[in-house]
């Protein structure tokens, strides 16, 4: 799904977004892409740092704009690592939801059968128990990962909306109103010189989707 620099702008101006205020990457809810179209919805910042050798930290931070009528907990996320190292990995070091474990080589049916990363309540994609451990409407959180790969000095922020499947990040809510639960890719507003100038919103400009 494409979008114009005018609603980029407007979606991170919504959600308090911008890759200078949190040194990161914003991601929003591609919710034409999810499956159940229930209205579950976030926006979250991804920030990579390579920290030398072949690891670098990956810091998600993620917010549940989910309406507070439809009610949908956040229970899990995963995502992909756009690497040429076929064995990279992400271990989960550390989370402000403690309910949430290291969750890997997820299925995460429709969007892909095998996501390198994430975290889950008690590290199950498919968690069926209580959700109130997960992330509340209106509520944010942190994730840290520890990456590990060969060319860990030539990753990026984006790295982790990237891989093998049309959507390599998918957060995952459940018990909303009307629906049990929805999977919600997401899409990248990616910076480009002289957007910032044209949008005064940290240079956001075309949302970008890998096909």
């Amino acid at each position: 799904m494409k979008a114009t620099l005018a609603s980029a702008v407007a979606l991170s101006a919504a959600a308090g977004l911008t890759a200078s205020a949190f040194g990161g990457t914003p991601t929003f809810a591609d919710a034409a892409a999810a499956t159940n179209h229930s209205g579950a919805d976030y926006t979250a910042v991804l920030a990579y740092q390579y920290t030398g050798g072949t690891h670098g930290l990956l810091t998600i931070n993620i917010n549940n704009q989910t309406s507070n009528a439809l009610g949908g907990y956040m229970t899990a996320l995963v995502f992909n690592i756009g690497s040429a190292d076929t064995g990279a990995t992400a271990h989960l070091q550390s989370t402000t939801l403690p309910a949430f474990i290291d969750a890997q080589y997820v299925n995460a049916s429709p969007f892909g059968s095998s996501f390198r990363g994430g975290a889950a309540i008690g590290g199950n994609w498919n968690h069926a128990g209580s959700t109130t451990t997960g992330l509340r409407p209106g509520d944010n959180a942190t994730f840290t990962f520890l990456i590990t790969a060969s060319d860990a000095s030539a990753l990026n922020d984006m790295s982790f909306t990237d891989g093998n499947y049309d959507h390599n990040f998918i957060v995952r809510f459940r018990k909303m109103t009307g629906f049990d639960s929805d999977k919600v890719p997401a899409m990248v507003a990616v910076p480009a010189p002289g957007a910032l100038a044209l949008a005064g919103l940290g240079g956001l400009a075309a949302i970008r989707r890998r096909r």
